[in-house]
């Protein structure tokens, strides 16, 4: 359950019911107007988006099978970035109809991941960050015109192949067969694989790789699962809490 206060006496002007949030997800975007909230919704892998304090002015829609693990949404409110347990593969839908914008993926490895921490940055929120378990931490572009040219890659009717000449048959055709069957195979394998967007850049965390950190203040008794990641409003920067 979250529950909306109001800041000057203190009294709850919304109740919203979730499902398990062990983790107490639950992201706030104030420069929207009306304000927006994020949160597990109560179905496994669903998000709930909350527009103000109108209680019927909400939505839920999938974000994943498994369990949502980190969320976090753009200043604006207009996107809202998730993670899922498994943590190889995070998600940007568009707020106000629940619509998958991006798919972006860590790296090739299958390796399960513990997303700690997203968070949106640069110009019209044209960065996401992500921080895990591991010891990098990547950043990827959030561009338009890519996803416009993967929408009409998807979208575009297959060409057309010339017909073969009929004199090239016997080995030559058997060959083109094998080569079809194993295009075909490929396809079917690695096709959401191929199309989802790459970090652009990625570093190492120095004191977890190796390393020793300029300045560290961090309580030896925290309990912070993972890195947590802000970018700087004005400046290119990008600050990591771990």
């Amino acid at each position: 359950v979250i529950y909306v206060y109001t800041s000057g006496d203190v009294k709850v002007i919304l109740h919203l019911d979730t499902g398990s949030n062990k983790l107490g997800l639950c992201a706030v975007a104030t420069g929207s107007d009306p304000w927006l909230l994020c949160c597990p919704a109560q179905n496994k892998g669903a998000i709930r988006i909350q527009c103000g304090q109108d209680a019927t002015a909400t939505h839920a829609f999938q974000a994943h099978q498994s369990g949502v693990a980190a969320l976090e949404l753009s200043a604006s409110g207009s996107l809202v970035a998730t993670a899922s347990e498994t943590g190889t593969v995070m998600k940007v839908f568009r707020t106000k109809d629940g619509e998958a914008l991006y798919r972006l993926r860590r790296s090739f490895s299958t390796r399960p991941a513990v997303i700690s921490s997203l968070a949106f940055g640069g110009p019209d929120d044209c960065y996401l960050a992500v921080a895990s378990s591991s010891v990098t931490v990547h950043i990827f572009k959030l561009d338009n015109a890519m996803a416009a040219d993967v929408e009409e890659k998807e979208n575009a009717s297959p060409a057309l192949e010339p017909q073969p000449d009929p004199k090239w048959t016997g080995p030559l055709s058997a060959m083109q067969t094998l080569q079809s069957k194993a295009a075909d195979a490929l396809r079917g394998l690695t096709p959401q694989l191929l199309a989802d967007l790459r970090s652009f850049g990625q570093f190492h965390l120095p004191d977890m790789d190796g390393g020793q950190p300029a300045v560290d203040t961090r309580s030896k008794q925290s309990n912070i699962a993972g890195p947590i990641l802000a970018f700087h409003k004005t400046e290119p920067r990008l600050y990591i809490l771990h």
